[in-house]
């Protein structure tokens, strides 16, 4: 379903034909999804996503598709120019503010052929989105200061590792650290074994898994149902499952976009178990998986100190922030976070 369309047309001087100035009319416009697109925008959104450098799930049509988003009625603002997409921002509305991508996987994408005015009418379609709500974050890998001039303030939210599987296994191997190498070998030597889950079987001892992490973690489990339906999204997730003695004791989700980038997304693990080092080897085999797919890059998701092991190229995100609180409640919110993250570097 489509809505909220803002058509500008500009009229631009063209070449001299004869005695007559020959103009070359160009347009664009915003227009806000909430709903998987029409055969014609899809095929213009996936066109544009796949060139980015770092094209990923939730950068493309594919966001419709997740199911953690349902129930947070999830959107997409495409400018468009002349029937190409030349902007993308993929979002969900959370309980007082409309979330844009986080720290590990931003979901802005802004071409550098945009003007001002394509921008400030996605601006102007994302306040149309948000009404109502305290404020609203967005995050890209782009610095977008123009994003400022229309009031939103900026702040650096963290990086991700990004590995180039162009490399090849070997090479990427061979850029991990010492000591992650030799985790992936005791973990071999101890007879540690990885599976790609197949069955819903194989789903529900890694599900096990994940409610003791969260137990752990003191943090809420996914519905089992909600994170079932998920994984059955073959075309964008794997499973990987790490054994020991035919028991599950790990499990990592890579999320991915065909012929894009593949996205360390979740891993939960036994606490009794990971002394035999199951997650580095998860890790290298879902790495090698998304080499052989043709998979562009890596994404870890993060840059804390156990990827930094994985070699790679730290990618700065950037994070953008609007406040229509009446307190500006929302952008104390966001000062206090960024030091929180200060404070435990």
């Amino acid at each position: 379903m489509v809505g909220g369309a803002v058509d500008i047309r500009v009229e631009r001087e063209g070449p001299v034909v004869g005695n007559e100035l020959a103009k070359a009319p160009a347009s664009f416009k915003a227009i806000t999804l909430h709903g998987y697109p029409e055969p014609a925008i899809e095929a213009s959104w996936r066109k544009y996503v796949l060139k980015e450098q770092y094209p990923t799930q939730y950068l493309a049509p594919e966001f419709f598709l997740e199911p953690f988003f349902e129930a947070k009625a999830p959107f997409a603002i495409l400018v468009m120019k002349n029937d190409a997409v030349a902007a993308v921002l993929t979002g969900t509305h959370e309980k007082t503010f409309v979330r844009c991508g986080n720290s590990g996987s931003p979901q802005m994408s802004v071409s550098s052929e945009c003007t001002p005015a394509e921008i400030e009418r996605l601006v102007e379609a994302l306040r149309t989105e948000t009404k109502g709500r305290k404020g609203s974050t967005l995050s890209s890998f782009s610095n977008l200061t123009e994003l400022e001039e229309h009031g939103f303030f900026r702040r650096m939210t963290g990086s991700t590792i990004m590995l180039d599987l162009r490399l090849g296994p070997e090479t990427l191997y061979k850029q991990f650290s010492k000591g992650r190498r030799s985790d992936i070998q005791f973990a071999i030597r101890s007879g540690v074994e990885v599976i790609e889950a197949h069955s819903e079987r194989d789903f529900d001892a890694y599900y096990q898994v994940h409610r003791d992490w969260c137990r752990r973690k003191n943090i809420a489990e996914h519905p089992r149902d909600l994170m079932f339906r998920a994984l059955e999204l073959r075309s964008n997730r794997r499973l990987f499952l790490a054994t020991h003695q035919g028991k599950v004791i790990a499990g990592t989700i890579i999320r991915f976009l065909e012929n894009g980038v593949a996205e360390y997304a979740a891993n939960n693990s036994l606490e009794e178990y990971q002394s035999l080092r199951p997650n580095p080897l998860l890790n290298w085999i879902g790495i090698q998986w998304a080499a052989e797919q043709g998979l562009k890059s890596f994404s870890m998701g993060g840059s804390h100190p156990y990827l930094r092991h994985f070699g790679g190229q730290e990618i700065n995100i950037h994070r953008f922030s609007s406040d229509a609180s009446l307190l500006k409640t929302f952008q104390l919110r966001e000062w206090l976070i960024q030091k929180r993250k200060l404070f435990k570097k």
